[in-house]
């Protein structure tokens, strides 16, 4: 018996992406999606990834005085451009999670190119606006791409591999549980507040080094 999802929809109400890799570590996740076999890497709370967020935002009404300002520099996590900060952990099932609270990097970025050495991947993208996506991979392979409420117009190269819900709903709540439940995959809540190890990515730095 496992936590299940559902509770992330609760935790990021603004949006978030969910990016579930089995047979990996949340180091290989990370160090992934950093595109780089030393990724600077800072364990971080929930809490204190919104506030550097914030902070990178809207420094003038911010402030960091809790946490370490110097060693957030040194680490690129105050850098221009920053589009979020991805926490990682372990979940249940073999599976491990990276947890971004920010659509806007895997809006800009295909998460499945840097992540194409996980054996299995799952994304799970979704706005303010309710805009979602749904990307199931393996081995670097789109097998499903879809949106949770057009589930049967599929772009993946086999849809049946993740058909998506059919006939339940399509909110936040229903599209983690059903993952929870097709993939055997859970995270518990209370991991959420623990300070897990985190990277800050930006799409343009990805670019970069992509064109490089």
């Amino acid at each position: 018996m496992h936590d299940g999802l559902a509770w992330i929809a609760d935790a990021y109400p603004e949006g978030f992406t969910l990016i579930l890799g089995h047979g990996v570590t949340p180091l290989d996740l990370l160090t992934g999606l950093a595109r780089t076999p030393e990724p600077v890497i800072l364990p971080l709370t929930c809490g204190e990834s919104e506030d550097i967020q914030r902070y990178v935002a809207f420094p003038e009404g911010s402030s960091l005085d809790h946490l370490d300002e110097e060693a957030l520099e040194k680490a690129g996590f105050l850098r221009e451009g920053v589009d979020c900060i991805t926490r990682a952990g372990a979940a249940s099932g073999g599976w491990s999670f990276a947890l971004q609270d920010s659509t806007i990097y895997s809006s800009q970025t295909d998460l499945t190119a840097p992540l194409s050495h996980v054996p299995r991947l799952a994304i799970y993208s979704v706005d303010v606006t309710a805009s979602a996506l749904i990307v199931y991979a393996e081995n670097g392979r789109v097998l499903s791409a879809f949106d949770p409420i057009f589930p049967r117009d599929n772009h993946g190269a086999d849809s049946a591999r993740l058909p998506g819900p059919r006939g339940g709903g399509t909110g936040r709540k229903e599209i983690l549980d059903y993952l929870s439940s097709v993939l055997e995959v859970g995270i518990p809540p209370a991991m959420d507040w623990e300070p897990l190890p985190a990277i800050a990515l930006s799409s343009t730095d990805t670019y970069e080094q992509e064109e490089s």
